[in-house]
């Protein structure tokens, strides 16, 4: 398999996939003997996942199907436990048992290791009639699912940021894994390396949580349609939140550094984006604000928008002026 390893990482959509990836990897002899009618390369990449899937993940449900590399199919992941509820699963990638769970885990590799023979995939994705073999315990598996897309979603977004020169923050979320985990969306606002180990950025390491805004997900785009006074809630706790100080106008001179948080502009917006989580990177830590300068953020605001409603009309964090004036 390490010898067709070059030729499939070149192959799409692998070659234009930018997250984690798993791998289910038989021996050779059973590779060989599985299929000698089949493309060797085509049988492999079929049982890569797109995805950050640790033995944890596909022992938390029942059964589940995650995407193949082959555009249209999914492998079907069934979970069999051991008596008397013992903690050890044993864990069946389409039918063929996985007798070594994670060979390989670097936090954007898997591998795991099968005993059997492989065959070609026949799970659609998008077939609805192979919803058939699930079992009284669907609904708890649906939302072990969609809480493992947090975690691949965290895997990937600390991946992405350690090859980008983001690799304090890639170790900051690592640490505060399980509690990043509990949020549906977060946005998180880093330093990179060079700022922090050489440019004087040491007040950003105890002060992470004040740089993370939980249960939003807010790109480049969102922030840009944010008014100044809006309240951004962090992990810091209540009281201390950031604030939208600028934001872009509709000239044709405005940039990303026309959206300004807590008075800091944005160094490079979307460092990592995707379906949970925004990153965006910036020049020095936040400072923190006093009430009386979140009030004067909200002045500023009254007086580009003569409604009471800071954040406009369906704002994602409703009014900012009722938030400030009750220390939020």
């Amino acid at each position: 398999m390490a010898s067709e390893a070059p030729l499939l990482a070149r192959a799409p959509p692998l070659a234009r996939w930018p997250g984690a990836i798993t791998v289910f990897a038989a021996p050779d002899a059973f590779l060989q003997a599985s299929c000698p009618m089949c493309s060797r390369r085509h049988l492999l990449e079929q049982h890569i996942a797109m995805g950050y899937y640790p033995y944890s993940d596909l022992a938390a449900a029942a059964t589940m199907k995650i995407p193949s590399a082959s555009v249209g199919f999914c492998i079907k992941v069934a979970t069999e436990r051991g008596p008397f509820g013992i903690h050890y699963a044993r864990i069946y990638a389409d039918g063929v048992e996985v007798s070594h769970p994670e060979l390989y885990n670097d936090g954007r590799y898997v591998v795991h290791g099968l005993h059997g023979f492989l065959r070609p995939l026949t799970h659609s994705c998008f077939d609805g009639p192979h919803h058939h073999h699930l079992t009284g315990r669907s609904a708890a598996a649906s939302a072990a699912t969609a809480a493992s897309v947090v975690r691949i979603m965290i895997r990937d977004a600390m991946a992405r940021l350690r090859d980008g020169g983001y690799g304090f923050m890639a170790l900051a979320m690592r640490v505060k894994f399980a509690e990043l985990e509990k949020y549906a969306n977060l946005t998180l606002f880093a330093l990179d390396d060079p700022a922090i180990f050489v440019g004087g950025g040491h007040d950003y390491v105890p002060a992470v949580r004040f740089h993370i805004v939980p249960n939003h997900r807010l790109t480049r785009a969102d922030l840009q349609r944010l008014r100044p006074g809006t309240v951004l809630p962090t992990l810091a706790g209540e009281g201390q939140s950031l604030v939208v100080t600028h934001y872009a106008t509709d000239s044709a001179s405005s940039n990303s550094n026309d959206v300004r948080i807590n008075y800091i502009p944005i160094k490079e917006p979307d460092v990592v984006v995707n379906s949970r989580i925004a990153v965006h990177g910036v020049y020095v830590p936040f400072p923190r604000l006093h009430l009386a300068d979140l009030a004067a953020s909200v002045a500023v605001a009254s007086a580009t928008d003569q409604r009471n409603d800071t954040c406009g009309t369906g704002g994602p964090f409703g009014s900012c002026a009722s938030q400030v004036a009750h220390g939020e």
